[in-house]
């Protein structure tokens, strides 16, 4: 397992990563400034991934705000899913 290839999570040349705080205990690696988390399988990797990152000082997200995107479909499209829906 090579961390350094992971290491614009905490040396600043991405500003936005950060730790978001789980419920409980635990973080998810997480980029605010887009609202981006980072999923990690392997258990091993993230803990030592979120323990390099404190250790750095990155910036601990306490919450997110929810994001609303409004999704307005073109005619076409909004007249085929209601030709399905009769």
């Amino acid at each position: 397992m090579n961390i350094d290839e992971y290491s614009y999570l905490w040396d600043g040349t991405q500003s936005g990563w950060g730790l978001l705080k789980k419920d409980g205990t635990g973080y998810t690696i997480f980029d605010a400034e887009n609202s981006v988390m980072l999923k990690i399988d392997d258990v091993n990797l993230q803990h030592t991934l979120c323990e390099k990152m404190l250790l750095s000082g990155v910036k601990i997200i306490e919450k997110i705000q929810p994001v609303s995107v409004e999704i307005t479909p073109s005619s076409k499209q909004a007249e085929g899913f209601f030709k399905k829906m009769k």
